[in-house]
């Protein structure tokens, strides 16, 4: 830019100055005044005082822009700011970052000085523009000649993906604005938005990524060195798990504190999968129907470092989870430069920390949660790394397809619908390989993805085909769309779904199927962009410096507001913005590296259709894949400032996309054989570790247990002779079973929950815990005082007599509970008398209590009662069973008869 044109620009930055200055004048007098401290009119001192600094400084302002017209002061001025150019420049920058800070900060965090800094806001804005205005005219004197020719040929160059980037991303959230189609709620798996990111977390990332490339970089770093890349890969695994165990995570769903260990339990799905683990880990053999098979083995290697310690177990994941943000770093290295992968890093180590801290306002999954979510986002990631490398290496190598398909294969061991990466990863790289010119080498090479894959998948399928005569995959996706599929209206099907399957198409008519068919496709479509639209809310919707709390209560992530879609006028503004970085950073990508650079997107997108098939949407559903949004955002702003930078003399280096080299063809085959080795090793190793386990467990014969326990004067009131105990044991349901006892609770009468089973938990007073044993189960002890149990465990070796029953899941009734030490039984705690249903075997020595104030089961019509009763006597289906019968857990109701 030239001088003159400069030097002319000086008199209009006092002249706005003036017009600010004038402006927070007003704006500051019209703020309600304090009588009681007032000193002048309605003014405290304070005020009076800051107004008279702002009078005095605009009118100063004035007076400058009225004496710099002249040509000999408007000359001189000149000169003394070109002299010292740099340093003004500096010091322009510091001063206008601090101003950000502190108008960007929320007023409460100035919980003592409030007063002050409400009044004196409208002085720190009119500065903040001012600072704005002039250092844009000191940058401008740094611009390149020709910088506006410059800038009309690279926009005329690059605009046509970016456009149509753009036009497709808005036209989508413009589509859902006006129709409201991934807004309105549908009935069942629809939650809220996932984590945000802030903003000053995205400042805080692109300025380091900038103090590296300005520090270091420039400096001569050589591009290709892979050692200062492996230093910073390791700095950023130790530096996330370090901080995020230094995080207390908020209270959540999926874990409880319980009031009579004092312990933290898992809850919910959690203790499923813990459960399932603590079984395994025991050698006996878990739940088969369980659709995180691989997230249980790990679980189970964990605890037997840990035992059932949550915190210490969500400890160690967190340290394995932390390896997220070191492999973000890794690929944003690869797909474009080691400042951006620095970036991408930083950005996944606070999202990490504001999971934690939303913990208790969304529903949402993190790295302390024994949830699935977060290690399916490392594999999913880990994916990515891996595939890129294949996508974009000069020379592709037969082993990384293999890798490839055996951590795709691992994932959908983790999570069910993650199968859907297989073929998805297939068919993408034909994409790649016709762009490359290899479609020869397509077929050999997607062969050996789905080798990789098989060697993983396979031999979990074939061991449950041998049990349960349906292999894993096929029963669990069957049972899934089952489940989630659209009912007939009627209280019948709302209360006993288990019985949907006989009813649900029999009864309609072919214009009700049709209809029905047509509804589960819009369901379908509305879940697939529910979660293309929440991902874009994990990028910050406001420029202030506000904390997580902020966005807990916002309609788009409170449980307690409905969002209707709507946004304010700022927050239309800055996800317009927000949509167009994303839109050039998904065309840096695919500069970089065609189309190995949008993988990342095809992954988002695929995993969030899978959601979309399963009816799932929002909330934790978006864990897995929330990095997408962040990395092309990311790209995007880094793009952009090197674009900018290349255009001012403080910037020269040319950023060039990291290469992956070549692999030789002397490691090849040694690499291949590894690469299959290890995807056989992950697949076996479920099945071989029950295989080849000891088991730990087994059921007590009458005779033998009533040997140990027959002095015990508890056990002897519910079992006066070895006679009565050997009725219950020969009883079609009596078991005496050893195992470990989890998670014990005292848990008074609750209200009734009318789809539970048999009995429910809290419908009276009771020990109520997790076993596991040869199968996960409940234990249901019903007690009268919370004292009889002081003291116990939360996990211990223990015996239980008792039967089975259906609680929400396979469960026993407990008769009596015999607690194991090192050296033989330590305690043995047994029933109250009156409380709750008993074992009623025949011949028991105490009547069954009274049932007169337990809730009743809902009531239905008689058909389908009659439909139910049915079912129960041809052992076809369980009463009240919230999905339909699965041979592993209806065995627990069988008669003996009929277990083999």
């Amino acid at each position: 830019m030239s001088r003159a044109i400069l030097k002319k620009g000086l008199k209009y930055i006092f002249l706005a100055g003036a017009v600010l200055g004038l402006g927070s004048v007003i704006w500051v007098g019209l703020i309600p005044g304090d009588p009681k401290n007032a000193v002048f009119g309605s003014l405290s001192l304070a005020r009076a005082l800051l107004l008279a600094g702002l009078v005095a400084l605009t009118l100063t302002l004035v007076w400058i822009f009225f004496l710099i017209r002249r040509a000999r002061v408007e000359e001189l001025f000149y000169q003394r700011i070109e002299a010292r150019l740099k340093p003004a420049t500096a010091i322009s920058s510091i001063a206008w970052l601090g101003l950000h800070i502190l108008i960007s900060l929320p007023s409460y965090r100035f919980s003592t000085w409030i007063y002050i800094y409400q009044r004196a806001y409208p002085a720190m804005v009119a500065g903040y523009a001012l600072l704005t205005i002039w250092l844009l005219w000191l940058l401008a004197h740094f611009v390149k000649r020709g910088f506006w020719i410059k800038l009309r040929q690279e926009v005329s160059a690059k605009r046509t993906l970016v456009i149509w980037a753009f036009i497709f991303t808005t036209g989508i959230v413009l589509l859902m604005a006006i129709t409201k189609f991934g807004q309105r709620e549908v009935l069942e798996g629809w939650y809220k938005g996932g984590v945000p990111l802030l903003a000053w977390q995205f400042q805080v990332a692109l300025l380091a990524a900038m103090i590296f490339f300005l520090a270091v970089s420039s400096r001569g770093f050589s591009l290709s060195s892979r050692i200062p890349v492996l230093v910073l890969f390791i700095a950023f695994w130790l530096a996330a798990g370090f901080a995020w165990n230094q995080v207390a995570p908020a209270a959540n769903y999926f874990f409880t504190t319980s009031d009579l260990t004092q312990q933290t339990y898992p809850y919910s799905d959690a203790r499923r999968y813990v459960l399932n683990a603590q079984t395994l880990q025991a050698g006996e053999e878990f739940d088969l129907v369980e659709d995180k098979p691989f997230y249980i083995y790990i679980l189970s290697v964990i605890q037997r470092f840990t035992g059932a310690d949550y915190w210490k177990t969500a400890s160690i994941q967190a340290a394995l989870m932390a390896v997220i943000p070191a492999l973000l770093f890794l690929l944003g290295t690869q797909m474009h430069s080691r400042e951006f992968g620095i970036m991408l890093g930083i950005l996944a180590l606070f999202h990490e920390i504001n999971a934690y801290h939303l913990g208790q306002s969304l529903d949402l999954s993190h790295s302390k949660l024994l949830m699935t979510e977060m290690p399916l986002a490392l594999l999913l990631v880990l994916l990515a790394v891996t595939a890129f490398r294949w996508f974009s290496s000069r020379h592709v190598s037969l082993y990384l397809p293999v890798v490839v398909g055996g951590i795709a294969g691992i994932a959908a061991l983790t999570r069910l619908n993650a199968y859907i990466l297989i073929p998805a990863i297939g068919v993408y790289s034909w994409f790649v390989y016709r762009q490359r010119r290899l479609l020869p080498r397509w077929p050999l090479h997607v062969g050996l993805l789905l080798l990789g894959a098989l060697l993983v998948v396979l031999p979990w399928n074939m061991y449950t085909y041998q049990q349960l005569g349906t292999p894993y995959s096929i029963l669990k996706t069957t049972r899934s769309l089952e489940n989630r599929s659209a009912l007939p209206e009627g209280p019948e099907i709302t209360a006993y779904p288990v019985i949907k399957s006989v009813v649900n198409v029999q009864r309609m008519p072919p214009e009700r199927v049709t209809k029905e068919a047509w509804a589960e496709l819009l369901i379908r479509g509305r879940h697939f962009l529910h979660n293309e639209a929440l991902s874009l809310f994990i990028l910050p919707l406001t420029l202030s410096f506000e904390d997580t709390g902020f966005y807990a209560e916002q309609p788009m992530w409170s449980s307690a507001l409905l969002w209707d879609g709507r946004l304010t006028p700022g927050s239309w503004a800055i996800l317009s913005v927000n949509l167009l970085v994303l839109a050039v950073g998904i065309r840096a990508g695919w500069k970089a590296v065609s189309w190995a650079g949008l993988l990342p997107l095809f992954l988002h997108l695929t995993y969030n259709f899978s959601n979309g098939v399963a009816a799932k949407s929002g909330g934790r559903y978006l864990v897995p894949v929330g990095w997408v949004g962040y990395l092309y955002f990311a790209l995007g702003a880094w793009v952009l400032l090197m674009w900018l930078g290349r255009n001012f003399f403080m910037f020269t280096r040319q950023v060039s996309t990291q290469g992956t080299g070549r692999v030789t063809s002397s490691k090849g085959g040694f690499l291949l054989v590894t690469g299959l080795v290890l995807c056989a090793a992950a697949g076996m190793a479920i099945p071989a570790t029950i295989a080849v386990a000891d088991r730990g467990y087994r059921e007590y014969q009458a005779g033998e247990l009533y040997s140990l326990v027959s002095e015990d004067d508890a056990f002897s009131a519910v079992f006066p002779t070895e006679e009565h105990l050997q009725r219950l044991l020969t009883w079609k349901r009596g078991l005496a079973l050893s195992g470990r006892l989890l998670y014990p609770e005292y848990v008074a009468s609750l209200p009734r929950n009318p789809h539970g089973g048999e009995i429910e938990k809290g419908d009276f007073p009771q020990l109520y815990f997790s076993f596991a044993s040869q199968m996960p189960l409940l234990g249901v002890l019903p007690l009268e005082e919370q004292a009889l149990v002081k003291g116990i465990p939360f996990e211990g070796e223990v015996i239980v007599v008792g039967c089975r029953a259906y609680l929400s899941g396979p469960a026993i009734i407990v008769e009596a509970l015999i607690l194991l030490g090192e050296d033989g039984i330590e305690k043995v705690i047994t029933r109250s008398p009156w409380v709750g249903p008993r074992c009623n075997y025949p011949g028991s020595s105490i009547p069954q209590p009274s049932t007169q104030n337990l809730p009743e089961k809902p009531g239905i019509d008689d058909q389908i009662a009659a439909e139910i009763s049915a079912g129960i006597q041809n052992q076809t289906i369980q009463p009240f069973h919230p999905s339909p019968p699965d041979p592993r857990r209806s065995v627990l109701l069988q008669p003996r008869d009929h277990i083999k």
